[in-house]
């Protein structure tokens, strides 16, 4: 049931009058605008012939994991083994992203490949908060997951 105020939609924000209305209209506009969700941003770049680096950022969910998940495993089909992908710059995790990334790196190394992530402080919450925090693929720097990505092909 909607209310129907004074000359006013139902999707309107409502708007004092007299001092100060604008500066208030423009803080709730502000207020919206940072809580819209920021799309998954992918960036992949080969470092070497064997090693394909993939920097994401803005939010890694269900919904959006399958852009980075699913590209990964296509590759892999293909004959490319080793992943790097950093997720330093992405501002919210969510459980269902976090498992589905974690699926795919246990059905890259079933291939023979390795997948690590470089990860912030942010980004180590979110899987210790699942319990995937293991240190075997989580590094701080791109440099370090790159060195464990080709050390695991020379075991």
């Amino acid at each position: 049931m909607t209310r129907r105020g004074r000359g006013r939609r139902a999707h309107e924000p409502l708007r004092r009058r007299g001092r100060g209305g604008v500066s208030r209209m423009w803080h709730i506009v502000e207020r919206e605008a940072a809580l819209e969700v920021q799309p998954l941003r992918l960036t992949p770049r080969w470092a070497d012939a064997d090693l394909l680096v993939v920097e994401a950022e803005g939010t890694f969910d269900a919904a959006l994991a399958p852009l980075l998940c699913e590209p990964l495993i296509r590759l892999l089909r293909v004959g490319h083994r080793h992943f790097v992908v950093d997720v330093q710059q992405v501002t919210s995790f969510h459980p269902a992203g976090v498992h589905l990334l974690t699926a795919v790196r246990r059905t890259i190394r079933a291939g023979g490949g390795m997948l690590t992530l470089v990860a912030g402080p942010d980004a180590r919450r979110a899987f210790s908060a699942v319990d995937v925090g293991r240190p075997a693929f989580l590094y701080p720097t791109v440099v370090e997951a790159s060195r464990a990505c080709k050390a695991s092909s020379r075991d």
